[in-house]
């Protein structure tokens, strides 16, 4: 994935405004950012998950965390596929 001046990684239908060195990934909606610095967005189906670079190792305590609060997200996707 390439950048662009400002350093951003963008990928899917994602505008930015005077951010830099963020990346951005977006899949069904139109993802905005304004004012960014070192950020990750990720948009899948069952979340946008909006981090500080160099957080990411994070997102284990995350899903832990929704699953303690018992959040269907950390065990079941959006999308089931069953062979029949």
């Amino acid at each position: 994935m390439g950048k662009d001046d400002q350093g951003n990684a963008i990928k899917g239908d994602c505008i930015t405004l005077d951010c830099s060195n963020t990346l951005m990934i977006g899949r069904a909606r139109l993802l905005a950012g304004i004012g960014l610095d070192d950020l990750l967005v990720v948009e899948t189906d069952d979340v946008i998950v909006v981090a500080k670079k160099g957080e990411s190792q994070k997102v284990k305590q995350l899903v832990e965390e929704l699953k303690n609060r018992g959040r269907r997200e950390a065990d079941e996707h959006t999308t089931m596929y069953r062979p029949w």
